[in-house]
């Protein structure tokens, strides 16, 4: 098991290099750059020439790219062009919101898909499995910022229950923080609840036709107990590696939904920055999300091995 773990570690690194030299290609090839939009409608060539030169844009792109690659080798991810503070303090400040929104529809994914793919698969072919399957449709076809203003309309702005949007940190007042997080948070889950239950609810179907279930049912063991302890847990080793991708994509949709929601969380940063073409901070968003999406990965990869020892193998 720790030769397993440790070479899905060692393919970290190349990918990580990757990611981040990909990032940096791609935004210097953009068109224009922060002094287009620190001008606005003034198209002074010498005044945009004169920011360029200050921020280092006029300097060749592997001088560039060497320098910025071995700051970042050291744990500095630059300055904001746009607000002259440090990226990494910028990041560490915004990450437990991102975090948060990001483990909240997590649970609510989870809460939803769980019980709907497990009563589906049970009670396939009935009216009940025909009614979660289109649930599970709609969730996976609504867009997340549409749902997150119509949860906006109905629970903040007609019925009150919610906040429409702000964030208030845990640690000053729980019940305002979670009076907060849930919008965003059922938002969030749903789409991935629709994903997960159509996966988990596949997998169960499949196990529920395998030999050792036939074998369990003929030596009386209850229906319930069959589902639970059998099932469940056989269908639970393909969902987990569906699971561990969608937390990933998870942190992805935070980006949109932290702009609709006002969560002051490291996707609003990112947006932020790309309006106002922050090189060195969309560069360093785009490296930090890859890497939060590898190291997910490499957890998913390790669960599976726990789960699965014909994985460790391979």
């Amino acid at each position: 098991m720790v030769s397993y773990i440790l070479r899905r570690f060692l393919l970290l690194v190349p990918t990580a290099w990757a990611i981040a030299t990909l990032a940096f290609i791609a935004i210097h090839f953009i068109p224009g750059d922060i002094s287009d939009f620190l001008l606005q409608d003034d198209r002074d060539g010498a005044a945009a020439e004169q920011i360029r030169e200050s921020l280092g844009l006029n300097r060749p792109i592997i001088v560039q790219y060497l320098d910025w690659f071995w700051r970042m080798l050291q744990g500095d991810l630059g300055t904001s062009f746009l607000t002259g503070r440090s990226i990494t303090a910028d990041v560490m400040e915004r990450l437990p919101a991102t975090l948060q929104l990001t483990f909240g529809g997590l649970v609510v994914a989870l809460l939803i898909a769980i019980p709907a793919g497990v009563v589906s698969a049970a009670r396939r072919g009935r009216p009940a499995d025909a009614t979660i399957r289109v649930g599970a449709f709609v969730g996976v076809s609504v867009p997340s910022f549409w749902l997150g203003l119509m949860l906006v309309l109905l629970f903040a702005v007609t019925l009150g229950w919610f906040p429409s949007s702000g964030y208030v940190p845990f640690f000053d007042d729980p019940v305002e923080n979670l009076r907060r997080l849930t919008l965003p948070a059922i938002t969030l889950g749903v789409a991935m609840a629709g994903t997960t239950t159509r996966m988990l609810r596949a997998s169960m179907i499949d196990t529920l036709q395998q030999e050792f279930i036939r074998v369990a049912h003929a030596k009386g063991v209850p229906a319930g107990q069959v589902m639970r302890r059998h099932a469940f847990r056989a269908a639970l080793i393909p969902s987990i590696t569906s699971v561990g991708l969608q937390v990933g994509y998870l942190l992805g949709g935070t980006v949109v939904l932290e702009k609709v929601f006002a969560w002051p969380g490291n996707g609003r940063y990112l947006l932020d920055a790309i309006s106002a073409r922050d090189y060195p901070v969309v560069q360093a968003m785009i490296l930090i999300y890859g890497i939060l999406f590898m190291v997910i990965n490499l957890i998913v990869d390790v669960a599976y091995g726990l789960t699965d020892p014909r994985v460790r193998r391979t």
